[in-house]
């Protein structure tokens, strides 16, 4: 019976460490004080998707640094918190990709995620960050996972919704990017050839593909 409940407890603690948001534990003062000396005319921040986007090896714009801030398992509301890196960086423009991991959540609810993203573009407005490129989120290809593109396809709504609210508000700094209308199938899953083999993400291709969506608004 012991040990039993010794292994329920185990089970428990495992299940709590592994289902914690990224914030409860990332060190974002720490992260701020090691990113916020770097020069970034052109600055990237999101997951681990932009993270394994090399956007240095894609992106060399005249007389422009390109820096790329992504982190893995990241959530929309610790972006928000690691913008104050922008404080010193003082980018000229910022695109940022960011939502995908919010629907793994098990207390996941369209409410927050609103919210979420709301402050988000609160505290971009409050840095007086010139061009902001708000992008979509891609499906996931794979097969576990696909259950959770509905979900998706529903917080591009709400990002699209929010960044016609914002233009309203404040003209001539948000530009609405839907990357996922270009790399997902008519189902709302990631294209498998632009996936990883995860299905979460994005392959060779897929960056490659992305980086060329993105080109034109580099500059």
């Amino acid at each position: 019976m012991k040990k039993l409940i010794l292994c329920s407890l185990v089970f428990i603690l495992l299940f709590s460490l592994f289902s914690c948001a990224p914030e409860a534990h990332f060190d974002y003062q720490g992260w701020i004080d090691e990113n916020k000396k770097k020069e970034g005319d052109i600055v990237f921040m999101g997951d681990s998707r932009v993270a394994g986007f090399d956007c240095n090896a894609y992106f060399h714009p005249k007389d422009k640094t390109v820096l790329g801030l992504g982190v893995g398992g990241e959530v929309v509301r610790g972006v928000r918190k690691r913008l104050d890196v922008l404080e010193e960086i003082k980018p000229e423009s910022l695109f940022i990709a960011i939502g995908g991991n919010d629907v793994f959540s098990g207390d996941f609810s369209y409410e927050t995620f609103e919210y979420d993203y709301r402050m988000l573009l609160e505290r971009i407005i409050e840095l007086e960050v010139p061009r902001v490129y708000i992008q979509t989120i891609t499906g996931l290809s794979n097969q576990k996972h696909l259950h959770l593109n509905r979900k998706i396809a529903l917080c591009n709504t709400i990002i699209e919704g929010l960044v016609s609210e914002y233009n309203s508000k404040h003209p001539g700094i948000f530009v609405f990017l839907d990357i996922a209308s270009e790399m997902n199938e008519s189902d709302g899953s990631g294209i498998k050839e632009y996936m990883a083999d995860d299905g979460v993400h994005f392959s060779e291709k897929g960056n490659a593909f992305w980086a060329d969506y993105l080109k034109e608004y580099v500059k």
